[in-house]
């Protein structure tokens, strides 16, 4: 029995220390993506608020006045000059 109980012993521990290795790697992952997808949020969040702002309480779109239109005189056309 002493011998069960220590090679029982022995592969708890190699696979306790399995499981934590495992969990060591998976924790970085885990505080990454966790780290990357709360700044994407915020700074989605952070666009949509500033839209929502100046869309609400911004200033209207002013149409400019219509341009006069442009008509040349007589006297300041091209061919009065070279025909006369």
């Amino acid at each position: 029995m002493p011998g069960i109980r220590r090679f029982r012993a022995a592969h708890l521990i190699k696979a306790t220390s399995l499981r934590i290795g495992f969990v060591n790697f998976l924790m970085p992952v885990v505080l990454l993506f966790t780290v990357l997808a709360s700044v994407s949020f915020g700074v989605v969040a952070a666009y949509a608020a500033i839209f929502a702002i100046l869309s609400t309480f911004g200033r209207a779109a002013q149409q400019e006045p219509p341009r006069p239109r442009l008509v040349l005189v007589p006297s300041q056309s091209q061919a009065q000059a070279l025909g006369d």
